[in-house]
């Protein structure tokens, strides 16, 4: 939409209050005659003020001469205007938006202007936007955006737009951006006959490294998770006799954005089965799982901790090993299908550690990754069966301090009959520091062959490690222990050169991935 905005040159600004100041500055210095009629000097004041009136009206007049439409600079100002409207777009690919369902507001997105990496604008509501803002011209792109994919829930959509623009020298840009939705809709309905048969059921719903969402059996709303892997996990407890089991019948390895995932639950009372079915982008999927009496009493896969209890903090110091074994023993009777190991630990991430992995499903390069954090494991390879152990006592090492924040190892086995572990098992890891740092050392005499140095290190002080620049190339140093004081933290470590040292150098300890470098000075 057009408008008519006026802007004040700032030439004409000036040159108009010269003018006046100079018109005013006249008339103060207009002489004084002593000798005049009371009459003729009421004449003369009334001069002097229509003068005054005159003189400002005319520098109003040349002060509204230079205000424009936007599109009529009279300076060129090398910027330009930009007009937005969002649109939102809720529909799917797939399925027709729910009509109960509400967009919302406009007014409530967020809004950037990016130029290449860097945000030139932005604002945290769009009614907060003032189309006043100028920017230089040049190639933009306007970004839109509402609710976060990280915030997965019931309510909770998120919509994302881009749109690339170019601004010009003293013109209004106009730009439209349709703001489609970036989360997977996932919802579930119940047949008559499911309802029936069940006296109680219920639905979780995961996306990859996120907790589950519960959907209960009265749920009609639909529920927003990222793309990517969704896992689908049934709690269902029959009329006859109450037996209950959880069952993992449904994983999408790559749900798409923008799709609406709509799960129906049937059952076939005659072959005591439930078909679950659904629409994958242009393919209906049907899943069957049994649900006879004799394979609802059949026990789940279960597990058997060892050192640890699920889901609370073991403190350890970073770079020890625990004090006793940190093991599982999974058992599953109708035989072991998948154990899905979910990982939370950005130190441990960090070194190439996989987030989500199956660790009955592991190819040759994945076991030996794994091995080489030492973790261990036992009947969960290609002739995998009913029985295996999972042991991560020597994976705790590598777990570095991470300011408090809990390294988390979470286990679900599956078996045959799509049934999974009913308690929930975490290994929770507290590592703490290990309060590692080098106290900076004296300049070197010209010709030493060694150093000693002050490490503070709560661990082994055979991890310690140095090297230093020799020729042009980092070269790892000899270490060897001198003292420890009796605050056992407190190491005294002799470093050795490969050659008398007769300048100064960049120098660097380590400690398992924590490093402090300094300049060696030499005298």
């Amino acid at each position: 939409m057009e408008q008519m905005m006026f802007h004040f040159s700032f030439l004409h600004v000036k040159r108009s209050f010269i003018g006046a100041f100079y018109c005013l500055k006249a008339i103060s210095l207009y002489p004084k005659r002593e000798l005049i009629s009371e009459k003729d000097n009421q004449v003369l004041q009334m001069g002097n003020t229509h003068a005054t009136v005159l003189i400002l009206l005319a520098t109003m007049c040349t002060l509204l001469s230079g205000c424009t439409k936007d599109n009529d600079y009279t300076v060129t100002t090398g910027k330009g205007r930009l007009n937005i409207r969002l649109i939102a777009d809720g529909s799917t690919q797939d399925v027709a938006t729910r009509v109960e369902e509400t967009l919302p507001d406009i007014n409530d997105f967020a809004i950037s202007v990016l130029k290449g990496d860097e945000v030139k604008y932005s604002c945290d509501k769009f009614s907060q936007y003032s189309d006043e803002v100028l920017f230089p011209i040049g190639q933009y792109t306007l970004k839109a955006s509402y609710g976060q994919l990280h915030n997965e829930g019931f309510n909770k959509p998120c919509f994302t737009g881009l749109q690339e623009f170019s601004i010009e020298d003293q013109k209004e840009t106009n730009v439209e951006v349709t703001c489609h939705l970036a989360n997977v809709k996932v919802s579930a309905t119940y047949t008559e006959s499911f309802k029936k048969y069940f006296s109680d059921y219920s639905l979780k719903v995961n996306s990859e490294g996120n907790s589950p969402i519960q959907f209960a059996k009265e749920e009609t709303r639909s529920c927003y998770f990222k793309p990517g892997k969704l896992t689908l996990t049934l709690n269902l407890t029959k009329r006859d006799g109450g037996v209950q089991s959880s069952y993992q019948p449904i994983i999408i390895d790559n749900a798409l954005a923008q799709h609406h995932y709509k799960f129906n639950f049937d059952v076939n009372a005659g072959s005591s089965t439930v078909n679950i079915t659904f629409t994958d982008r242009t393919e209906t999927v049907t899943h069957t799982i049994d649900v006879s009496d004799g394979t609802m009493r059949i026990d789940p896969p279960f597990f058997i901790l060892n050192g640890f209890t699920s889901n609370t903090a073991l403190d350890i110091k970073e770079g020890k090993e625990a004090d006793h074994p940190l093991s599982l023993y999974l058992n599953a009777r109708s035989g072991i299908e998948e154990c899905i190991l979910t990982t939370s630990s950005s130190s441990l991430i960090s070194q190439g550690w996989p987030a989500y992995i199956d660790l009955a499903d592991l190819s040759t390069d994945k076991l030996q990754l794994l091995q080489s954090f030492g973790l261990q494991l036992k009947g969960l390879g290609a002739n995998k069966d009913k029985i295996a152990t999972i042991d991560f006592t020597n994976v705790i090492p590598h777990i570095e301090y991470d300011n408090g924040v809990l390294s988390t190892f979470k286990l679900v086995a599956k078996d045959k009959l799509k049934k999974v572990n009913k308690e929930e098992v975490i290994l929770a890891i507290n590592s703490l520091s290990n309060q590692f740092a080098v106290v900076t050392p004296a300049a070197l005499p010209s010709g030493s062959t060694y150093i000693d140095l002050v490490v503070t290190l709560d661990g082994k002080p055979e991890t310690i490690k140095a090297s230093c620049i020799l020729y042009g190339a980092s070269q790892d140093l000899k270490c060897g222990l001198l003292s420890t004081e009796g605050d056992g933290i407190t190491h005294h470590i002799r470093v050795t050169f490969p050659v008398k040292i007769t300048s100064s150098t960049q120098m660097t300890v380590t400690c398992g991935r924590k490093k402090t470098t300094f300049t060696l000075s030499v005298n």
